[in-house]
């Protein structure tokens, strides 16, 4: 899924290694997925289209702040707010949720990923890795962060 998003090739060239080296190519590939999935998580901006299920809350409602959303049930009423939708009367719903093309996918959101894999590759072998993003990556992410202020 994510090859169509961020290639191999694009990374390998970011990272500034030779296509023709294949050897870490596993790796590489597990460390964009990790990369992008962490964006996806942490900001709601889903990279990827996919299919998720949504439920109720506590006030009866669905409140969806993935984004963005790629298709709505005929069957239900979407409530647009700042920054989510909701959804009243159901207990739970599927929704088609993910820039399905890379060409919709936030610019930064892929530099993000592509200074987060080269963190990955890079510095593995000083087993600091995860310790902390810079703070370029921290603020990346914020400012693409998505959530409901209760």
């Amino acid at each position: 899924m994510y090859d169509l998003i961020l290639p191999i090739l694009e990374v390998k060239n970011y990272l500034r290694i030779d296509s023709d080296f294949t050897e870490d190519d596993g790796a590489i590939e597990r460390m964009r997925d990790s990369a992008l999935e962490y964006i996806s998580k942490a900001t709601n901006h889903i990279i990827g289209a996919r299919d998720k299920d949504y439920f109720q809350n506590e006030l009866c409602a669905i409140e969806v702040v993935d984004t963005p959303i790629n298709s709505i049930p005929a069957d239900l009423t979407p409530m647009y707010y700042s920054g989510y939708v909701k959804f009243i009367g159901s207990d739970k719903i599927t929704l088609n949720v993910g820039y399905a093309t890379r060409a919709e996918v936030p610019s930064a959101l892929l530099d993000c990923a592509l200074q987060m894999v080269s963190i990955l590759y890079y510095d593995s072998e000083t087993n600091k890795v995860g310790e902390k993003w810079p703070e370029a990556i921290i603020n990346i992410i914020n400012q693409y962060r998505r959530y409901i202020a209760g």
